[in-house]
């Protein structure tokens, strides 16, 4: 995989609270619910990210934000580095997730699509 690492990030102070790996518990009391995930990436020949949670394609505002075609990679969106605090953790269930990240060649997740880097994570409360 062209992912590195994934870092949590607090999308309300744009400030990363450190790496997600395999297994980490996020506690929402102690971050807040205001987080991102950003995808560190080692190559040029990156030009989209996309994110699954669960399983699942991560889009913003319904379809309209599903990809990330420069850095940071954020799984919510970012302007400039500013990341967006536009979808509440809270909404997570308690206990185990999943997210896939996985990089392609082209904007839009187009071209070569790469196998993805998967993390699986707790979320407590």
């Amino acid at each position: 995989s062209l992912v590195t690492g994934l870092r949590l990030i607090d999308a309300n102070s744009d400030r990363a609270i450190g790496s997600l790996t395999d297994g980490d518990t996020i506690s929402l009391q102690r971050t807040g619910s205001a987080l991102s995930i950003e995808a560190l990436v080692n190559s040029s020949s990156v030009g989209s990210v996309v994110f699954y949670l669960d399983g699942r394609l991560f889009c913003m505002n319904n379809a309209d934000r599903c990809f990330e075609n420069a850095p940071p990679y954020a799984m919510s969106g970012d302007q400039g580095g500013d990341y967006y605090n536009n979808w509440d953790w809270s909404r997570l269930s308690r206990g185990n997730h999943t997210v896939d990240v996985v990089t392609c060649s082209g904007a839009n997740a187009t071209g070569d699509c790469r196998e993805a880097l998967t993390v699986t994570f707790t979320i407590a409360r």
